[in-house]
């Protein structure tokens, strides 16, 4: 009889132990007329913004192979307005892509406050700097693999340039 009773009581326990995802959670495409994984050659590393307040600059980053891995868009937000922004850019993003915790291979911010939305692979952050009189939005698209790559190049790059500093500085002493 214990057993039986046992039985259960296990499956129940396993069964709360697991993650469970939010519902209805959709892939981020990207913002600002840029998309995550396309292939773009032109230099968009940086832009100026007037199309979508509270962002006014936008920032873009491109794997070697130029495809774009990261979109970021930042923004500033006086502060009679901090509190209806910020309601309208988390309801926007949440109804578009769905609104979950942070997972392993999102982005991390020491921003006051941060959302995350989309998909784990295909996500969306919204940071939130709240300076009191004004604060500091930053809206974040990224494709975790394709960002993998990048900043693993980008490291590759920092040691290569790292190597050439040594010996030019080895040849001069």
């Amino acid at each position: 009889m214990k057993n039986l009773l046992i039985l259960p009581l296990a499956i129940l326990l396993a069964g709360c132990s697991q993650e469970v995802a939010p519902p209805n959670l959709k892939p981020a495409n990207g913002a600002f007329g840029y998309f995550l994984g396309a292939t773009n050659t032109d230099d968009i590393a940086y832009q100026i913004n007037s199309d979508t307040p509270p962002f006014s600059a936008i920032f873009t980053d491109k794997t070697s192979a130029g495809r774009i891995c990261r979109i970021e868009g930042v923004g500033t937000v006086q502060q009679g307005e901090i509190y209806d922004t910020k309601k309208r850019l988390i309801g926007v993003l949440a109804e578009k892509y769905g609104e979950r915790p942070r997972g392993l291979g999102d982005t991390a911010s020491i921003a006051d406050e941060v959302h995350y939305f989309g998909t784990s692979n295909r996500a969306v952050s919204l940071a939130i700097s709240d300076y009191h009189t004004n604060a500091m939005m930053t809206v974040e698209y990224y494709d975790t693999d394709l960002l993998t790559i990048y900043r693993a190049e980008q490291c590759a790059k920092d040691q290569l340039d790292e190597q050439k500093k040594k010996a030019a500085l080895n040849h001069d002493l």
